[in-house]
């Protein structure tokens, strides 16, 4: 209970941040920071990710500062994803997470299909444009799904938060592109 409750402190204070701090990317705009576990993750890297020419949603990878970005169970990690399209479905948007589950677990989802199933539960809901979720991983919590900042589910599993991440973040991702703007460094941008 009070796991949750801190949890629903760090994700009022998200509605809080002020705007200004936002990197901009495709009409929308990433914070700069968001907080997770009583402190302030940066915005590390941010991309968009797109099909043929259209642009799906904007990514933004947070990792503590003290931390690099590994998928590795015992490293925290986020990605939030904005949705910019109004093209994306509930429907094509799980047909998209089960597809970058495949690609990253190379089709070995066996050991993991009840966060599966958990997790696209949260996609039950109509997806609309300007819809944001954030996937945080906390090692010693799992992996907290918000929905417009809205806690939808917990899940366990270190399998799971890597094949997870692993959409966007493997050796065989969803979109190489992609993976390349994640993992730069803002600074470098």
């Amino acid at each position: 209970m009070r796991n949750q409750l801190r949890l629903l402190a760090v994700m009022l204070l998200i509605t809080h941040i002020n705007m200004a701090n936002a990197r901009p990317l495709a009409g929308v705009e990433l914070p700069e920071q968001l907080p997770y576990a009583d402190s302030a993750w940066p915005l590390t890297g941010m991309g968009l990710r797109t099909k043929l020419v259209m642009k799906l949603y904007a990514a933004g990878l947070y990792v503590p500062k003290t931390d690099i970005f590994s998928l590795q169970p015992e490293h925290p990690k986020a990605i939030r994803l904005h949705i910019i399209s109004s093209m994306i479905t509930r429907e094509n948007l799980r047909e998209a997470i089960q597809d970058g589950l495949i690609k990253s677990t190379h089709n070995n989802l066996t050991p993991m299909q009840a966060q599966i199933k958990m997790f696209l539960s949260v996609f039950q809901e109509d997806v609309r444009q300007n819809d944001i979720f954030d996937l945080v991983y906390l090692p010693d919590q799992g992996v907290h799904v918000y929905k417009n900042q809205q806690l939808k589910v917990t899940l366990q599993g270190a399998a799971f938060q890597q094949a997870l991440f692993g959409i966007w973040l493997a050796d065989d991702p969803v979109q190489d592109s992609l993976k390349a703007e994640l993992l730069t460094p803002l600074a470098a941008i």
